[in-house]
């Protein structure tokens, strides 16, 4: 079985962010984990799970689909948390939000019943 590098997307829509406060532009995606995901392969052989820095990764990568054509530099992460694994053949939805006039973006991946992960970065 040849390894895929990310998920399958299922779903992609973009939207105006529904905050006042925060105005800019939100992201979700329908994800399909994949059972032949390469970052799965030791991580661990008896319960695979999605590494985290993978699910950093796919959430900096999936940014670029708010700002296309832009360059950007995560400066740094202020907030990580990882409530529950992702794990092979999980459906699970990706949400990004950009606000360019504060530098930010936020990410969560979730299910219907559970919140997996959530960050903010700080964009420059």
């Amino acid at each position: 079985m040849n390894k895929v590098r990310s998920p399958e997307i299922l779903e992609e829509v973009e939207t105006l962010s529904s905050v006042p406060e925060t105005p800019g532009k939100r992201l979700t995606m329908k994800l399909h984990i994949p059972e032949n995901l390469i970052y799965l392969d030791g991580h661990f052989d008896q319960f695979p799970v999605v590494p985290g820095v993978t699910q950093i990764d796919w959430a900096a990568t999936f940014l670029q689909h708010l700002m296309p054509g832009k360059n950007f530099c995560i400066e740094r992460i202020e907030v990580l948390k990882f409530f529950k694994p992702l794990r092979p053949n999980d459906t699970c939805w990706m949400e990004l939000e950009y606000s360019s006039e504060k530098g930010r973006a936020n990410f969560s991946l979730y299910t219907e019943d559970w919140k997996l992960t959530s960050g903010k970065f700080v964009i420059r």
